[in-house]
């Protein structure tokens, strides 16, 4: 079992507002997922497709307690502030939670932060973006002589 503890950063990448690609696809390899979001909205939206969401707040030490996080092998953060995810990590230990943790960082210092902290792997969604957007752009565009 994952849970993803969310907020809806960045919209649409995780098991968040955007259509919730991350689910749907760990569904599909039968992989069980849940998802989790302080926005009612989100939740709601996510039920409403089929996948498991649970309204709180990754931060709320009670409660993480009402997760099943014992039996999860992986908790993937895309909280935002660094703050959030201490929080969160906090509460993930005195909740049990003994299996592997992966984030979501928006800077350097928000990686090297959540790496210190155990969390691994980290990843940038924006600079993923943007290295996956070169791997499709450059076959495309004409090579140029070099002088």
């Amino acid at each position: 079992m994952r849970i993803r503890c969310t907020n809806a950063w960045p919209p649409g990448w995780a098991c968040s507002s955007g259509g919730a690609p991350g689910g749907r696809s760990r569904r599909a390899q039968r992989i069980q997922v849940i998802g989790v979001d302080f926005d009612p909205e989100v939740v709601r939206a996510l039920q409403a497709r089929g996948l498991p969401a649970h309204f709180g707040d990754g931060e709320n030490a009670d409660f993480l307690d009402s997760l099943p996080l014992r039996q999860a092998s992986w908790v993937i953060t895309t909280l935002p502030q660094w703050d959030s995810n201490r929080a969160l990590l906090h509460a993930l230990r005195g909740a049990g939670h003994t299996g592997h943790v992966a984030g979501c960082a928006r800077d350097a210092l928000h990686a090297h932060a959540l790496a210190e902290a155990g969390v691994h792997p980290v990843f940038n969604p924006f600079d993923d973006a943007a290295d996956h957007a070169a791997r499709q752009l450059f076959p495309l565009i004409p090579r140029q002589g070099v002088s």
